[in-house]
């Protein structure tokens, strides 16, 4: 699936300025509803977009990551020239961080120029021939130039709210949110966070989540230590041979539980592959799975209705790059990449 969730409302900060939204007394929450959001057309923030009927009237886009203070800021900013500004449109796309750097690539590419270097966490760009204008600094000020607004609040005090904002989009959404730390040789080299549906293959999400840490035991996942031993770059990552040990264990726990099986039918081919980033689980035929994962680096069509997808990327685009351009021999990695630990994922 590709809905996601982005509706979030009131303002940062309460009476900061007129004509703003602001959040009543109390009030730390934010719905995020699924269905308001595509990961190939985001909807910007329904609370916070103008049209107004005027000939000469400008649009600005400001987009950015759920989780950057520096969107938050932007969007503040935005907000303020959308009170006093007849003759401007405010477009805001609050992203989730895949579909954000995702975005970046495309709009680097369609506006060039100095925003081939932009790397914050927001981009703003109007539709006139001014094109790029820049970061949250570049919307301060295009703010400060229309309203002679100043924005006094810390960028502290903005990590704070992304944070919130962004935990209560994981808390409250009906999918789980899974995280796969990588090393390389013994290297850090960051974290793979996926969400996983169970609404749509509920047993095969189950079967993955035994795989991890159990909730009370950190360092529990039997996919710890294990390796991605394939890597085919412009298609995929394959790994999850779990050791003799912790193979063992894992079984052991699953009968324990009620359920022998160590193979898993094929429950459901609803999830395509249509984008760098899908998790699903590898087999040696119909209805073989096992404790073989892999995860795409581009759409992968061929795999359609041939291995069950479950998850998508969420956060780590960058890691998946690097996991990519790991320098392999027959598609096997010259220096081992492996799973440092796979858990649930709280921002």
């Amino acid at each position: 699936r590709s809905h996601l969730a982005a509706r979030c409302g009131g303002d940062l900060f309460r009476g900061k300025h007129p004509g703003c939204p602001v959040r009543s007394a109390g009030e730390s929450r934010v719905e995020l509803n699924r269905h308001h959001f595509t990961r190939a057309h985001p909807i910007p923030l329904r609370s916070t977009r103008a049209r107004r009927v005027v000939s000469t009237m400008v649009k600005l886009t400001v987009a950015g990551r759920i989780n950057d203070g520096s969107f938050w800021r932007a969007r503040r900013a935005a907000l303020r020239i959308l009170a006093d500004d007849a003759e401007l449109e405010v477009d805001l796309k609050p992203l989730l961080p895949v579909d954000y750097d995702l975005f970046l690539e495309k709009a680097r590419k369609v506006l060039r120029g100095a925003a081939w270097h932009h790397q914050e966490g927001v981009i703003a760009y109007l539709d006139s021939d001014a094109g790029y204008v820049g970061g949250a600094a570049a919307v301060t000020k295009l703010v400060w130039q229309r309203a002679r607004y100043v924005d006094t609040e810390t960028d502290a005090d903005y990590e704070k709210y992304a944070l919130d904002m962004y935990r209560t989009y994981v808390a409250e959404s009906s999918e789980v949110f899974a995280e796969l730390a990588l090393e390389i040789e013994g290297a850090p080299m960051g974290s793979l966070v996926f969400r996983v549906d169970p609404e749509t293959a509920p047993r095969t999400c189950e079967h993955f989540m035994s795989l991890l840490d159990a909730p009370t035991v950190p360092g529990s996942s039997a996919l710890l230590g294990s390796a991605w031993h394939r890597v085919a770059p412009g298609g995929f990552a394959q790994g999850g041979v779990l050791s003799q040990e912790r193979g063992a264990v894992w079984e052991k726990a699953r009968a324990a539980a009620g359920t022998d099986d160590v193979l898993v039918a094929d429950e459901s081919f609803a999830t395509l592959h249509d984008a760098s980033g899908v998790l699903g689980f590898a087999n040696s035929g119909p209805h073989t799975i096992g404790t073989q994962i892999y995860v795409t680096f581009a759409p992968m069509p061929t795999l359609d209705r041939k291995y069950v997808a479950f998850g998508k990327l969420v956060d780590g685009l960058s890691v998946l790059r690097a996991l990519e351009g790991v320098e392999t021999v027959n598609e096997v990695p010259s220096r081992a990449v492996t799973i440092a630990a796979a858990r649930l994922y709280t921002p």
